[in-house]
């Protein structure tokens, strides 16, 4: 309870600088705002939320999160008086099913962090390891590191030890996560925003870091030098494969927070915020996740002492399965053409470790699975930790899949002008843009564009309204855009429009008698020309220049005329026939260098359009893992009797000695 109250005062403290309620002094030169007597003043409303925040899962995912966050100082406080008070054993049966719900609601809470991305930032994914992303991983991969150490410990009285720095480090990462996104290192590195905090709530939290990391390192030690009898019970196959299994899977959340520590510490010796790619994470987190995966499916088949034949045929079955599986799923990936990098053939070697990391996703499904089908065959309970790691699993493959295979395009639309998408040879779309919405309606929330998708080979016509308009909180307008998904059982159509623009060519510099090829548009400049005196009002300065379009050339002459006080004037050039205008940008006097522009006569509407195969499965496997979770701390909720025989079961997964039929596994009774 100490060290709940201290670090419970610590964040109030920090509360109390960081008051949304509190008070402004006004200078004297402000005193007419204030009534007679009065010296101080409410601030005025804030802005609002920030336009991206403003949906559904924002009303759950905040607080779901947080009070995952908030269960880890429990977990603390709970390790820290097991430390102090030198309990060996008791304490991990009764903080064990408080541990797998602190895991099960920071998993939730992650994911739905995930499906808001994914419904709103509009760029196709559900995680993209960014900073503050991380931040929220770490603490949540500690803590299932922890609960699985304190499987360990229940049922073989190993990692007494190591279960004492397992059970502090979850709060420790949060406290360094906070400080981290609350410092200003990672502002302008993450799409999440948080204001940097005021010297002294920074101070305060910065106290935090470095009392938590020094309880940390004290108790540790403390535990640690504790002498205690060897364990009688010999280290068994079980033990060291979750020994590996959870192993592997801390050295993903260790490569995560140095990926998140980067910014920061590059801040700190003054260079510039260097952030990890999201290609970068992925091949370096693939070596520890294939064999976590593998462990994952192996290990509760295997024994605490020994592992029965049965048991390792079992393995064996399982994984022949999981091949022909897998054999299956790769023809349907191939046969659909979602093997293609556009269209052409995927990198072998790129797709070949795809394809790894989808069998050991799909071997890790039907293991914890099939012991699923054996837990229910015996009827004796314990479903919990197999429906969390099916779940987990097909979670992990509905990301792999919807990310590794999936298929976009982008292109242009204009009233008149529809756009092709291609997504495969045998799947595009022509998209066109019914109508404009009203002026004023690009500064309204609910503004959306109507668009139409034309299969071009089916052609079956599907609408797509998705969400533009620019909002005024910034001191010029800002665009927000917000993709509409059309969902199927197999695949998910993602639908995002960009900023409108006017421009088709850009800023494409010339020199006299040069040509240049940009997009579809050939330009050459012929020669500079003016009209008048340098330097006087009305003088005009040009560029004679030929543009060809799809083999049409049209000879065209845009200027630039000195408008004094009111700055330059640009005659743009109209060639109707091509649907285009010319702008001459500049002209540089001294080196007769042309910066000229290709601009439509209609705003241009950038559009992508995503095609996600088994998103579904991401729903599914989070449904599956909150409540196999759920199951396994209800199950828990009471102290667990003594283990029986039976060496292939978790040891919270006692039979009932009552009823002879569950004393053995599903083919194992004697």
């Amino acid at each position: 309870s100490v060290t709940c109250s201290i670090a419970i005062v610590a964040m109030l403290s920090i509360v109390a600088y960081e008051s949304p309620f509190k008070l402004i002094q006004l200078g004297p030169q402000d005193v007419s705002l204030l009534s007679p007597g009065q010296t101080m003043i409410m601030p005025t409303d804030g802005r609002g939320l920030n336009p991206t925040l403003m949906n559904y899962w924002m009303v759950i995912h905040p607080w779901v999160i947080f009070i995952g966050f908030g269960s880890l100082l429990t977990l603390f406080a709970w390790t820290a008086s097991a430390a102090i008070s030198r309990d060996k054993q008791s304490w991990t049966a009764a903080i064990r099913p408080f541990a797998i719900i602190s895991m099960t609601v920071l998993g939730v809470g992650l994911t739905m962090g995930g499906l808001w991305a994914y419904e709103t930032l509009g760029w196709g994914g559900f995680w993209a390891w960014d900073p503050v992303e991380n931040v929220s991983l770490v603490p949540f991969v500690a803590t299932t590191v922890f609960v699985h150490g304190l499987l360990i410990q229940n049922s073989r009285h190993g990692w007494s030890k190591l279960n004492i720095l397992l059970g502090l480090l979850p709060f420790v990462w949060f406290v360094y996560g906070t400080y981290l996104t609350r410092s200003g290192a990672l502002l302008k590195v993450s799409v999440h925003s948080f204001a940097e905090m005021n010297a002294g709530a920074h101070g305060l939290l910065l106290g935090m870091v470095m009392a938590s990391v020094a309880t940390l390192v004290g108790l540790t030690a403390l535990a640690f030098m504790r002498k205690e009898a060897p364990s009688a019970k010999p280290l068994g196959n079980r033990q060291t494969g979750l020994s590996i299994g959870v192993t592997l899977l801390y050295s993903v959340g260790i490569l995560a927070a140095v990926g998140m520590s980067m910014p920061f510490f590059g801040a700190l010796f003054g260079r510039e915020k260097e952030v990890i790619s999201e290609g970068n994470y992925n091949q370096i987190v693939a070596y520890p996740f294939v064999p976590a995966l593998i462990a994952m499916a192996v290990v509760p088949f295997l024994g605490w002492t020994v592992t029965k034949a049965e048991r390792l045929r079992k393995i064996s079955d399982i994984f022949f399965l999981s091949v022909l599986l897998f054999g299956v799923f790769t023809f349907v990936l191939v046969k659909s053409g979602l093997t293609l990098d556009g269209f052409d053939h995927m990198p072998p070697l790129l797709l070949s470790i795809f394809l790894v990391l989808v069998f050991v996703c799909l071997f890790s499904i039907v293991a914890n699975g099939a012991r699923t089908l054996e837990r229910l065959r015996a009827r004796s309970g314990g479903l919990g930790p197999f429906v969390t790691h099916t779940g987990v699993s097909l979670l992990l493959l509905g990301l792999i899949v919807s990310r590794a295979f999936e298929k976009t395009d982008t292109s242009g639309v204009t009233m008149s002008q529809p756009a092709r998408l291609a997504l495969l040879p045998s799947q595009t779309y022509l998209a066109m843009l019914s109508s404009l919405p009203a002026p004023h309606m690009f500064t309204h929330p609910s503004n959306t564009l109507p668009f139409t998708l034309i299969n071009e080979r089916t052609g079956k016509r599907t609408r797509f309204n998705p969400n533009f308009y620019y909002t005024l909180r910034e001191a010029e307008p800002t665009p927000v855009s917000r993709p509409e998904i059309k969902r199927t059982l197999l695949y998910d159509l993602y639908f995002v429009v960009g900023t409108p623009q006017t421009e088709l060519e850009s800023n494409i510099v010339l020199k006299p008698g040069e040509t240049k090829k940009s997009g579809d548009f050939t330009v050459e400049y012929l020669q500079p020309t003016r009209k008048g005196e340098p330097g006087m009002k009305g003088t005009r300065f040009g560029a004679q220049l030929k543009v060809t379009y799809k083999d049409l050339t049209y000879e065209v002459h845009p200027q630039i005329e000195l408008g004094g006080e009111q700055g330059p004037i640009r005659h743009r050039v109209t060639v109707d026939a091509i649907g285009v205008k010319v702008e001459l940008v500049g002209l540089d006097a001294a080196s007769k260098t042309a910066t000229v522009s290709i601009l439509s006569p209609e705003l241009i509407f950038p559009v992508q359009l995503f095609f996600k195969p088994l998103t579904g499965l991401v729903w599914l496997g989070a449904g599956m893992m909150t409540f196999g979770g759920m199951l396994s701390a209800f199950r828990r909720r009471k102290p667990p009797k003594p283990s029986s025989s039976d060496e292939t079961t978790y040891p919270s997964e006692v039979q009932n000695p009552s009823r002879p039929s569950d004393v053995c596994e599903p083919g194992l009774r004697r």
